[in-house]
């Protein structure tokens, strides 16, 4: 649904402009897709829905098909990141809302959604990081939901700001970085786990 999603009317739309145009995007694709995965396979059409919804009473039949079309989701949501003048923003977008995410300053999508919103969370993530810890701290998101299946060991990194946007290519440094966190952490553990073991074997 990606590029059906993003279509725009032109290119010179403002942050605000875009938002709206995805959010209308998901308006209409949602509304085609109940109409050909419900309406048409049931050969009814949105004014006979529309009609019996004026009733007082709905056949359990009905009552099955509206319930069909009120629940439907596309079970999908944009992060759309840019600026408007000299600000920042990031929202996420679908088909029952445009919502500034301003409070945290972040947010995350997808699979690993939980699992990276923590980290972020954890890392106490803010827009007053120096670049280079908030690079980190999104490449450790990632990194920390890779054990859930359907995310893929590749990362892409990009960093937009107000001159456009680049990529990092070398990914080296802060996998390094990576591996010496999660060793720290482990040889903590290790120790943690050798004082309970003393300090049971100690009589009290």
């Amino acid at each position: 649904m990606f590029d059906e999603l993003i279509q725009l009317p032109n290119r010179d739309l403002c942050y605000s402009e875009i938002s709206q145009e995805i959010f209308c995007n998901f308006k209409k694709k949602r509304k085609n897709n109940i109409k050909n995965e419900i309406l048409d396979k049931a050969q009814l059409d949105s004014d006979f829905i529309l009609s019996c919804l004026s009733r007082s009473e709905l056949n359990p039949l009905m009552s099955v098909y509206i319930k069909a079309i009120f629940d439907y989701r596309l079970n999908t949501t944009i992060l759309l990141a840019g600026f408007e003048g000299d600000t920042a923003k990031i929202s996420e977008i679908d088909e029952d809302r445009i919502e500034p995410c301003r409070d945290l300053y972040f947010t995350t999508t997808g699979i690993g959604d939980e699992a990276a919103y923590n980290t972020l969370l954890y890392q106490q993530h803010n827009r007053k990081d120096p670049l280079k810890k908030a690079i980190y701290n999104v490449y450790k998101a990632k990194r920390n939901t890779e054990h859930l299946i359907g995310i893929g060991k590749e990362t892409e990194i990009l960093i937009l700001n107000k001159n456009g946007l680049r990529s990092i290519k070398d990914l080296e440094p802060l996998e390094n970085i990576y591996i010496k966190e999660l060793n720290c952490g482990k040889e903590r553990a290790a120790k943690i786990k050798l004082e309970f073991e003393d300090m049971e074997s100690t009589d009290v």
